[in-house]
């Protein structure tokens, strides 16, 4: 940087990029990794309570639940994440069998 060598500040970026596209997404480090279960969920009352619902009934625990793109009306979509694999696939086969369309992130 002190440099100004553009060339080379280039390919630094790039092989910096190189390097973490090339880490495993899932594997544990010093940032611990979550499982993303996405859920699409209609804008109505109660409607992020019957899916934490289902999931309290079986004793699956989140790790943490973000709400994406719900405006007045449409439908949303619920950004939930597990601390383990099997608690993201007992969750999306519980939802989709009871009516939820989820997408599970890999």
């Amino acid at each position: 940087l002190d440099t100004n060598d553009k060339v080379s500040i280039y390919h630094y970026l790039e092989e910096a990029r190189e390097y973490r596209d090339g880490l495993d997404k899932t594997k544990r480090g010093a940032i611990p990794s979550f499982y993303d279960l996405f859920v699409d969920i209609f804008d109505q009352p109660g409607a992020i309570l019957k899916v934490m619902g289902l999931l309290a009934e079986q004793e699956i625990s989140i790790k943490n639940i973000e709400i994406l793109e719900i405006r007045e009306g449409i439908t949303g979509v619920l950004r939930i994440s597990f601390v383990s694999k099997e608690d993201q696939l007992a969750s999306h086969r519980l939802l989709i069998q009871n009516g939820y369309e989820t997408m599970i992130e890999d």
